[in-house]
């Protein structure tokens, strides 16, 4: 509805043209024509909807197990790489597409924090195994004065590992922290296996990150490190099961 201000002076729609003040100024411009969306960007669309909705999954189960520096958008990036899980998947889909018909494997090497890589805090490699209904992590020995870029201040590193499955049936989504651990200064981690056990919940997600932060002293205790830079995280393995 247009509405009139001073003499032969309004804002609003009148038939197929918009009139509005500016400056001050009366204008007019014409209405936009009605967009229409092909059958190919309806069928798009609906395919990123179901990575848009599944990336809002993870992240939510994930939050607990988040860094500070992971950023919010992570969303965006995370459901770009779901989105190319589903486009990997058989072209004859189109438009019915899903995560279980692509390579999820593609979710592995996404990095939780814009700012700074994982492998700029820690050099080594840490391998991932899922195999049926338990999760294998591989910790190689890591020598932090050789291995990690600890800031000076930082008394130690922390790897945590954390997982999380979404069901992919409408049942309740689990995350759950499967190790945290901790690389001393002037010490060599002499490396580790981590195992962890997934109960049979129907078809769903699996996805394991692996996160590196620093703490330093402080009084009796230690403290996280919030700077940015020194945060990371990955995911380092994902499949469904």
């Amino acid at each position: 509805m247009a509405r009139q201000y001073k003499l032969q002076t309004f804002t609003g729609k009148v038939g197929n043209e918009i009139y509005y003040i500016r400056n001050g100024k009366l204008c007019k411009r014409s209405c936009a024509k009605n967009y229409r969306m092909s059958k190919e960007s309806r069928k798009a669309s609906t395919e990123f909807g179901r990575a848009s909705s599944l990336s809002a999954k993870l992240r939510k189960a994930l939050l607990p197990y988040f860094l500070p520096a992971f950023d919010r958008m992570l969303h965006s990036r995370l459901t770009a790489r779901l989105r190319a899980v589903s486009l990997s998947g058989p072209t004859n889909m189109n438009g019915k597409r899903n995560v279980t018909d692509g390579n999820i494997a593609l979710l592995n090497g996404l990095e939780l924090n814009n700012h700074v890589r994982f492998d700029q805090l820690l050099y080594v490699t840490c391998v991932t195994y899922i195999a049926d209904d338990t999760v294998t992590i591989a910790i190689p020995p890591i020598d932090p004065n050789a291995h990690i870029s600890m800031p000076k201040h930082a008394a130690r590193a922390i790897l945590s590992i954390a997982g999380v499955s979404v069901s992919l049936e409408g049942h309740d989504d689990d995350a759950f922290c499967i190790d945290e651990i901790i690389i001393e200064k002037d010490k060599v981690f002499a490396g580790t296996e981590v195992s962890f056990y997934l109960p049979d919940k129907g078809k769903r997600l699996v996805a394991i990150m692996l996160c590196i932060y620093f703490e330093q002293p402080f009084r009796n205790t230690f403290l996280r490190i919030e700077d940015k830079r020194y945060q990371a995280g990955i995911f380092t393995g994902a499949t469904i099961l």
